[in-house]
């Protein structure tokens, strides 16, 4: 979801968490900071001027992470808000009031009909006769090449070493050519 803003205007976190990332991102993004929150959830903020917070910090809902701006591919000064619960995105219009920047309820619940949304734009529909699943919900794997380290592939996913450990049980080494599962 893409929100107005001025460049230099504060961008304030949306619930207590750790940074997790704050990268840049030329072909998207721009300068942007990932954090994970406590149930699983994880917000991103995109095309920051500056960011003020760096990896491992924790930060409380409301508090000043950057400032936005207009940098990677936009077109226009505003912020880039994204929302996801395990790598699935969410749409964030569901869980927040944005004209009056507040949330629409204390407590929110997940269920796999949140994601509907995400497998229609991508030509799914519920009613697939395939019985595949969707796209958000297939499993997604890497194909490990000379000097991966686990510690990479999960930055380039975003996803923790531990979660890959548990989800390739008994892998020590990465071993070119074979495939590591990522979700």
């Amino acid at each position: 979801m893409d929100l107005d803003l001025e460049t230099g205007d504060s961008v304030r976190a949306a619930y207590d968490g750790v940074v997790r990332i704050q990268a840049w991102d030329g072909g998207g993004y721009g300068n942007y900071i990932l954090v994970r929150h406590y149930n699983g959830l994880e917000t991103i903020y995109g095309h920051l001027s500056k960011s003020l917070v760096p990896v491992g910090t924790f930060v409380k809902a409301g508090q000043l992470i950057g400032y936005g701006g207009s940098t990677g591919r936009s077109t226009g000064s505003h912020l880039h808000f994204e929302v996801r619960y395990q790598g699935n995105p969410i749409n964030p219009a569901l869980m927040y009031d944005f004209p009056a920047y507040k949330l629409r309820k204390d407590n929110f619940t997940i269920t796999s009909a949140l994601f509907n949304y995400y497998s229609r734009a991508i030509g799914r529909s519920r009613s697939s006769r395939s019985g595949s699943p969707s796209r958000a919900r297939q499993t997604v794997t890497h194909k490990v090449r000379s000097g991966d380290t686990l510690s990479e592939v999960a930055e380039r996913y975003g996803v923790r070493v531990s979660t890959l450990k548990k989800l390739n049980p008994g892998v020590r080494t990465l071993q070119p050519g074979k495939k590591l599962r990522i979700k």
